[in-house]
């Protein structure tokens, strides 16, 4: 079983993709990548989808998970980006054949 995981912050977003199952997880790829500097939010959420999109090209997988906002956070804008991160990487995931997503 592939799983990728997502966290989406501010500024970035990082992944790892596990294969194995819950007793042995194998870690085969982690990584943290930076948004673009200058982008507003759609241009934003346009190239998040093409770099989630590309991922699941690369890697096939049998689920994604998405690590939630803390329920303490105060609702802004930044919290409404990381939510809207989200859902594009379900979009892309589902896309993609993907259709298990946990968050």
């Amino acid at each position: 079983m592939i799983v990728i995981g997502f966290r989406f912050s501010n500024s970035d977003y990082s992944f790892s993709i596990l294969s194995g199952d819950r007793d042995a997880p194998v870690v085969e790829e982690t990584n943290q990548i930076s948004f673009p500097k200058g982008y507003n939010e759609p241009e934003l959420l346009n190239w998040l989808f093409q770099e989630m999109t590309a991922l699941f090209q690369r890697q096939s997988c049998d689920a994604v998970g998405i690590k939630k906002a803390e329920g303490t956070v105060k609702r802004s804008n930044s919290l409404e980006t990381r939510i809207q991160a989200g859902a594009i990487s379900s979009l892309a995931a589902a896309q993609a054949g993907c259709r298990v997503v946990y968050r």
